[in-house]
C-alpha cells in the first residue's frame, strides 16, 4: 500500500463560506481533506495529514515557502512515506514549486495541487485534483523528477509548467512542450521525462531581487529608483528575444559595475532569449555588458533561482554563467 502525507497550505482549494464569512476564505485543513477523501482515495492509498499555513497565496512569504522546502525534504526521508502532495493555491504556487523543485535532494515524487474554484462553488474541482495528485505521488514512475503541478489531470514539471487563466480549470499549462503527463481513468501515464537540476541548493535566499518588466518607451527613473533600494540581483523581463530600450543600458551597466548581478528573462510567454540583431540594445550589447540570460526562464522563476543561487553563495561570474547560461 502507498503511504503519502498531505501538506495543507491554503489557497482556493481550501476556501469555503464560514459562520463569520459570506465569501470564501481559507478554512478547510489537512484533516478535512482527509475526511472528505475517505470515500474517493484508491484503496491502495493510505494518506495522512499535516497543516503548514492556511493564507490564499497571495499572502504566500519567502519564509513561508522555505518552510514548505524544508518540510518537504524532512517527510521525503521517511522511509514509510511513498510520496508528498501539497495543497497551495494557484496564485503563487509556480514560484512555490519551482523553489522546492530548485532544492529537493531526494528522489519521492512531491506533487503541488490547487483548485480554480472554491468549495461552495458549482463544480469545485479541488479534490478531483487531490485524488490526481495521489495517485501520482505513490506510483513509482513519478520518482527521479523533481517537483510536480499536477492540475486538471495533467502532469507538469515545476519547472515548465506558468497559470495562463485567472478563472478557468485548464489555466495550468507547460508550452510549448506541453505536460509530462496525464490521469486517465485512474492510469497514470508519463510521455516525456525532463532532467532534474544537477546543482542542488540549499533553502537559503536573499533580498530584494526586483522584478521589472520593459515596456514600450519605459520610465528609467523606475530602475533607478531601484537603485536606491540596494538590490541583491535584478530580473529583468526584457521585450521579444531579449531586447531593451537604448536608455535603460547606462543603469544596467551601473548595476553591472556595482557587482549586482542582472539578468535577463523575456515578457513573452515563451521562447529563448537570444537574437542577432545588431541594433543598441539588442541580446549582442546585453551579453557584451555583462548581463545573465534565464532562457526558457519566466520572470518570477528567474526571481526565485537568483535569490536562491546568491543565497547559496554563487556570486562569482563563473558560478552564475553555470546557472544562466548565454
Amino acid at each position: 500500500m502507498g503511504k503519502v502525507v498531505i501538506l495543507s497550505t491554503g489557497g482556493t482549494i481550501a476556501m469555503d463560506q464560514t459562520p463569520s464569512s459570506p465569501h470564501p476564505i481559507p478554512s478547510l485543513k489537512g484533516r478535512d481533506f482527509q475526511q472528505q477523501l475517505a470515500s474517493l482515495c484508491p484503496s491502495d492509498i493510505e494518506i495522512s495529514a499535516e497543516d503548514i499555513v492556511n493564507i490564499p497565496s497571495a499572502q504566500m512569504s519567502l519564509e513561508t515557502i522555505k518552510e514548505i522546502s524544508q518540510k518537504v525534504q524532512s517527510h521525503s526521508a521517511n522511509p514509510d512515506l511513498d510520496g508528498i502532495v501539497v495543497t497551495h493555491g494557484t496564485d503563487t504556487m509556480e514560484e512555490s514549486a519551482y523553489f522546492v523543485h530548485l532544492c529537493y535532494q531526494a528522489s519521492k515524487p512531491v506533487v503541488f495541487t490547487g483548485a480554480m474554484r472554491s468549495a461552495d462553488e458549482t463544480g469545485y474541482e479541488g479534490l478531483r485534483n487531490l485524488v490526481s495528485s495521489l495517485r501520482v505521488a505513490a506510483s513509482p514512475e513519478a520518482r527521479d523528477m523533481g517537483v510536480l503541478i499536477v492540475m486538471n489531470e495533467q502532469v507538469h514539471s515545476a519547472e515548465e509548467v506558468r497559470k495562463f487563466h485567472t478563472q478557468r480549470v485548464d489555466a495550468f499549462q507547460s508550452p510549448p512542450y506541453g505536460p509530462l503527463g496525464e490521469i486517465a481513468f485512474d492510469q497514470l501515464y508519463i510521455k516525456r521525462r525532463i532532467s532534474r537540476p544537477v546543482q542542488k541548493l540549499e533553502a537559503t535566499y536573499v533580498t530584494p531581487v526586483p522584478l521589472v518588466a520593459l515596456t514600450a518607451d519605459f520610465e528609467v527613473t523606475l530602475l533607478e529608483a531601484i537603485q536606491k533600494m540596494r538590490p541583491r540581483g535584478v530580473i529583468i523581463e526584457a521585450l521579444g528575444g531579449g531586447r531593451v530600450p537604448p536608455k535603460v543600458i547606462p543603469v544596467l551597466a551601473d548595476f553591472v559595475e556595482s557587482r549586482v548581478p542582472v539578468v535577463i528573462t523575456t515578457r513573452c510567454g515563451i521562447g529563448p532569449v537570444v537574437d542577432e540583431y545588431g541594433y543598441q540594445g539588442a541580446h549582442r550589447d546585453l551579453k557584451k555588458l555583462g548581463c545573465y540570460f534565464a532562457h526558457y526562464l519566466s520572470g518570477p522563476r528567474a526571481r526565485i533561482k537568483l535569490m536562491l543561487v546568491l543565497g547559496n553563495g554563487f556570486n562569482s561570474d563563473a558560478q552564475l554563467h553555470t546557472f544562466f547560461q548565454d
